[in-house]
C-alpha cells in the first residue's frame, strides 16, 4: 500500500513532464530547411528522448495511483485512462482524413481513403502509414499512446489478480508481448510494434515507485540529485549518436529512469521545481500533440519573412508550438477534466479515481 507521501501530487513530476515536452519540440525543429533553406540544420536525435522519460514516468505514476482500495477496480481505471488519452487525440486526429485527402488530390488526383487505416489510428491499432514501413497513426505523435495503451491493457490484465509481486508479473507480460514480436514476420505490423525494447521503460517506472514506496525520506542529498539529472541530460545528449530501436532502451531508457527516480528524491527533500515549468507539466501532452502541426505551419508561415533572422524565425516556431499547446490545454483539456470530475462527484462512483492527488497528465 502506498503511504501518505506517495500520495501527494508530485511538482517534480509535473516539471519533468514539462521538460520532456520541450525535449519533443526540440527534436522537432531538427530539420526545418524543406520549409526554409535559411534555418540552419540541427542534426540531433537527442530530444526524441522526451518520450522515454513519459514511458518511465506512466510506469511510475500508474503503479502509484493504483494502490490500496483502487487495486482491482478494473472499471474506473479503465474508463480514466481513456478519458484522459483519447478525447484531445480524436479531436485532432479527425482533420487528418481531409487534410490527406487534399494533399494526395493536389499531389495525383485522387482522394485518400484509406478507412482501415484512418480507424486503427483512432482506435489506437497498429499500422504502418500509407506508402511506408513506418509504424505510425494518422496523427503521427501517436505512435507513443499505442504502446501507452498496450501498457494499461498488460496492467488491468494484472488487476484481476492480487497486488503483489508487481514488477515480476509486469515484467512476464511485457516479455512475452516482446518475444511475440521477435518471432513475427519479417516486416508485419506486429514485428515492428512489439519487438521494440522501449516497452520496458514502463517497468522502469514501476521499480521506481515500489521502491520508492518503502520509505518517505530522501536517500540522496540535492546537490546529488541534480547532478544526476544534469549528468543524465548530458548522457543522453553525448549518445545521441548512437540511437536506434535495438538500443534505445539503454541509452535513453535508463537515463531517463535516473531522471525521474532523482526528481522524486529532490521533492522527498522538499526541493520542487518552480510553478511555470509544473505549468507546462500540466500542459505537456497537449503540446506534445500539437506541436509538430504548429511547428510545420508556422515554419511553412515565416518562410515568406525572408527579412528575419534565422535564428528568430527558429525561436518563433519553437515558442509558438509551445504556446498552442498551452491554449489548448486551457480551453479545452482543463474544461474537459474538470467536468468530468463534477460528473464522477454527482454519481459518486468512480470519483477518488478520477481525480487523483497524483494524476497521470501527459
Amino acid at each position: 500500500m502506498l503511504n501518505g507521501w506517495m500520495q501527494k501530487r508530485l511538482a517534480n513530476i509535473q516539471a519533468l513532464r514539462g521538460f520532456a515536452a520541450l525535449a519533443v519540440v526540440s527534436a522537432h525543429l531538427g530539420n526545418l530547411t524543406h520549409y526554409d533553406p535559411n534555418i540552419p540544420v540541427i542534426v540531433t536525435k537527442a530530444g526524441v528522448f522526451g518520450v522515454d522519460i513519459f514511458f518511465v514516468m506512466s510506469g511510475y505514476i500508474i503503479a502509484s495511483v493504483t494502490g490500496g482500495e483502487r487495486w482491482g477496480r478494473i472499471y474506473p481505471f479503465a474508463i480514466g485512462r481513456i478519458w484522459r488519452i483519447a478525447p484531445l487525440y480524436w479531436l485532432l486526429t479527425l482533420p487528418e482524413l481531409p487534410w490527406r485527402s487534399i494533399v494526395a488530390y493536389a499531389r495525383d488526383g485522387a482522394l485518400f481513403t484509406n478507412w482501415e487505416y484512418y480507424l486503427k489510428s483512432f482506435l489506437f491499432i497498429p499500422a504502418f502509414s500509407p506508402g511506408s514501413s513506418l509504424l505510425a497513426p494518422a496523427l503521427n505523435q501517436g505512435w507513443s499512446l499505442i504502446y501507452e495503451m498496450a501498457f494499461y491493457g498488460t496492467w488491468l490484465a494484472m488487476m484481476l489478480g492480487p497486488r503483489t509481486h508487481l514488477l515480476p508479473k509486469l515484467m512476464v507480460g511485457l516479455t512475452c508481448v516482446f518475444l511475440s514480436g521477435t518471432i513475427a514476420p519479417e516486416g508485419s505490423v506486429w514485428r515492428a510494434f512489439a519487438a521494440n525494447p522501449i516497452i520496458y521503460e514502463f517497468a522502469l517506472g514501476v521499480m521506481i515507485a515500489e521502491i520508492m514506496a518503502l520509505s518517505p525520506a530522501p536517500v540522496l542529498s540535492r546537490l546529488q540529485n541534480s547532478l544526476l539529472i544534469v549528468a543524465a541530460v548530458l548522457l543522453m545528449v553525448v549518445l545521441d549518436s548512437q540511437f536506434a530501436v535495438e538500443n534505445r532502451l539503454w541509452i535513453f531508457g535508463l537515463p531517463a529512469a535516473v531522471m525521474v527516480a532523482a526528481a522524486i528524491d529532490l521533492e522527498k527533500s522538499d526541493c520542487r521545481a518552480p510553478r511555470w515549468l509544473c505549468f507546462l507539466g500540466d500542459a505537456s501532452y497537449a503540446i506534445y500533440l500539437i506541436e509538430a502541426g504548429m511547428i510545420a505551419a508556422v515554419a511553412a508561415l515565416l518562410a515568406h519573412l525572408p527579412g528575419l533572422p534565422a535564428s528568430v524565425k527558429l525561436l518563433t516556431i519553437g515558442l509558438a508550438a509551445v504556446a498552442a499547446g498551452c491554449v489548448v490545454h486551457v480551453l479545452y483539456e482543463r474544461p474537459l477534466m474538470a467536468w468530468r470530475r463534477r460528473s464522477d462527484g454527482s454519481l459518486g462512483s468512480s470519483a477518488p479515481l478520477a481525480r487523483p492527488a497524483l494524476a497521470d497528465r501527459r
